[in-house]
């Protein structure tokens, strides 16, 4: 598309068994025979664009085409996280730029429907592949989820062309409008521990369209695994001094929670919080009204 356009992604569909996923099933969305999409999609060597050509599009090119300037927030979910999604959004919902800015992609149609009963419907994308199973952390979908998560990155940055992706799962609560990428930065991100600088969640991503990110992405598509282990395992294909990690305080964490105050706060990732009731408790703390 040649748009030069930045993106937030976040995630709501938390998907994929611990089994591994037929490839061929993969493509079709849902569970193969209870199995979970740990397993790669491609092959290692392939490039970028044959790797898109195989797989398929996901993101149809007339969603992305009302955009305004050059940041989009995404996120994607299935039913079973789509409540906690829109409301983790809510906050930043009446933002007049908010439906020219976000898209949210919606795994399967219950999704789609909660999407647009409370968003703006411009912001509610149909994706096309369904993944529609009920997965907590590790559970079920999740991992395929995953795979799906890098497959959409590697396809905005590859085919759709977009400069910058702010990623964020859909179990994230956004107080206020996320920063841009840091210029001197391509790839900046959530400790996964508390001022361990090193050990990256990849709940909250921004990523600069580069050779060095996209085959960070290409690989995570390419190995067996989970998608933040194969993360964390090729973060160095980016020069140390070009990544690092998001400031703590105001992109925090459920894991550390005891640790930040809520008037520091841009967004807050119910990490820790591993299954469906985990994640509404902690959000009761945010939202106590609901």
């Amino acid at each position: 598309m040649g748009r030069a356009c930045s993106v937030i992604f976040v995630i709501l569909g938390l998907g994929l068994s611990s089994r591994p996923m037929a490839f061929k099933q993969l493509l079709k969305g849902g569970p193969a025979d209870g199995n979970s999409g740990k397993h790669s999609l491609v092959g290692a060597s392939m490039t970028n664009k044959a790797m898109i050509e195989r797989l398929g599009s996901l993101v149809d090119g007339e969603d992305l085409r009302e955009l305004h300037g050059d940041s989009l927030s995404f996120t994607f979910a299935n039913d079973y996280h789509a409540e906690l999604t829109v409301q983790g959004l809510s906050p930043i919902a009446t933002d007049p730029m908010f439906a020219q800015t976000w898209r949210v992609f919606c795994l399967d149609n219950t999704s789609l429907q909660t999407c647009r009963q409370h968003l703006d419907p411009h912001v509610c994308v149909r994706t096309a592949q369904t993944f529609s199973e009920p997965s907590d952390f590790k559970e079920k979908q999740y991992f395929a989820i995953g795979k799906l998560k890098a497959r959409l990155i590697m396809e905005l940055l590859e085919k759709q062309e977009l400069q910058e992706l702010a990623v964020y799962d859909g179990d994230v609560i956004h107080f206020r409008n996320a920063k841009k990428l840091d210029p001197k930065m391509d790839f900046e991100y959530q400790m996964e521990i508390f001022q361990n600088r090193d050990h990256i969640n990849i709940g909250q991503m921004l990523i600069r369209n580069t050779q060095e990110t996209k085959k960070l992405f290409h690989d995570v598509l390419a190995e067996d695994g989970w998608d933040q282990d194969l993360v964390n395992k090729h973060k160095f294909y980016i020069p140390s001094d070009r990544r690092g990690p998001l400031d703590p305080f105001a992109y925090a964490s459920k894991c550390w929670h005891g640790q930040t105050k809520k008037n520091q706060l841009v967004t807050i990732h119910a990490a820790c919080a591993t299954d469906l009731s985990a994640k509404k408790k902690f959000y009761r703390i945010y939202f106590p009204e609901q």
